[in-house]
């Protein structure tokens, strides 16, 4: 982990020379330490990983002489360092390693028992969320069981894990969720998958897809906009735009998918300063059991713009476009147009727009209950990875 040079910090002896009294309350600061990185982590981080692994980000402390100095090299996630095979023409799940700007990158591919060489098959990216990995995605998503089902080709890849913390994986999306002055060409690393694949099994070229959850389907928007050669349609789970997608050179139909009760990545979007400020009343006004100068000195303005600031160095505070301008985005830029057709269904409500030149469709799905991991609030049956094939293939390049 690279530093600035000369500059080192001493975390211990800067707690220790806090104010007066300040230093007789540890397990104080213990507690506003788990705490803003809990609740900062509930706003930047996708928290399937907490609901279903019981993950934790790591401590303030061990992370300040990181932030306040240069960025590190990112720690890659590499579960099999051997190369990928040149064909593949049996069933099951293969890890595979491959070569992106001269550094080894790592994903799963799982190839359904129907698949057969002398017959072209879809291929789907699925891209897991902040703080997970390809087989955390592969585990809980269900598009294995939904390719074995409908007959497709599922493709798994590993963000960054940054700081050596698999907590910390994350899709260079634009949307602030690297350290600062970071940078990660996962565009072209899906674009190399797809290539590779290619290379390697007789895949369809007009019916090439991907889908995300959460930081997972931030990275889906950007690859509509610059993988429109490539891909045929997209789906964003929970996902956010940054703002920063250019328009795509080809059309490309899009889903998103949101729950109104979101406070991960709202559906209304936010602001690095709306989403720290929605929290840290919270962090300093309810958690520490402390009065007097403590909590004057906590509530004071300095304080809180160096958690800020921490956080933000971090890639812990990120910002999202709201759904309506993913809709309005795609919509505008000709991957679809004027037919605009709405359904209600109980709790969930579809705006579906299509061009009817191109025939690519923008969709926008708003589950009315649900929240950030979409099942929780959805109608009794719905299954995420079968809503999600349903779009795709449904959609494929004319």
């Amino acid at each position: 982990m690279s530093k600035n040079p000369g500059m080192r910090i001493d975390i211990n002896s800067t707690f220790n020379a806090l104010p007066g009294n300040m230093s007789e309350h540890p397990s104080a600061f213990h507690r506003l330490e788990q705490y803003i990185v809990n609740d900062l982590s509930a706003v930047g981080h996708q928290l399937l990983a907490d609901v279903h692994m019981g993950m934790k980000l790591p401590p303030i402390r061990e992370t300040l002489g990181y932030v306040l100095g240069n960025p590190a090299t990112p720690e890659l996630q590499l579960t099999d360092k051997t190369k990928a095979p040149d064909k593949i023409d049996q069933p099951g799940t293969y890890s595979q390693t491959i070569l992106v700007d001269g550094i080894p990158r790592h994903y799963l591919l799982h190839v359904p028992p129907t698949y057969k060489p002398d017959q072209p098959m879809p291929l789907v990216l699925a891209l897991h969320g902040h703080g997970w990995n390809s087989k955390d995605m592969e585990k809980y998503s269900g598009m294995d069981k939904e390719a074995d089902k409908k007959g497709f080709i599922v493709a798994y890849p590993d963000a960054t894990r940054w700081l050596n913390t698999k907590e910390l994986s994350a899709w260079d999306t634009g949307n602030g969720l690297l350290p600062k002055g970071t940078k990660v060409n996962d565009i072209g690393f899906l674009r190399t998958i797809i290539d590779t694949t290619q290379g390697q099994m007789n895949i369809d070229p007009k019916r090439i897809y991907a889908m995300g959850e959460s930081n997972g389907g931030m990275l889906a928007y950007l690859a509509a906009s610059e993988l429109s050669d490539k891909l045929a349609a997209v789906v964003s789970v929970s996902g956010g735009m940054s703002g920063k997608e250019r328009t795509p050179d080809n059309p490309v139909s899009v889903l998103s998918m949101v729950g109104t009760k979101d406070n991960v990545v709202p559906p209304q979007g936010g602001t690095k300063e709306e989403l720290f400020h929605s929290v840290e009343p919270r962090v300093l006004h309810e958690v520490l059991p402390v009065s007097g100068a403590v909590k004057d000195f906590l509530l004071s303005p300095i304080p809180q713009k160096i958690t800020e600031k921490v956080a933000d160095h971090m890639g812990i505070l990120p910002e999202f476009k709201s759904v309506d301008y993913a809709t309005q985005f795609f919509t505008r830029t000709g991957s679809s147009a004027d037919t605009h057709t709405q359904t209600v269904r109980g709790k969930v409500t579809t705006d579906t727009y299509t061009d009817p030149q191109t025939g690519a469709v923008v969709e926008q799905q708003v589950f009315d209950g649900a929240d950030h991991i979409l099942e929780h609030g959805t109608p009794k049956g719905f299954s995420m990875s079968a809503d999600v094939w349903d779009f795709l293939e449904a959609h494929p390049k004319k």
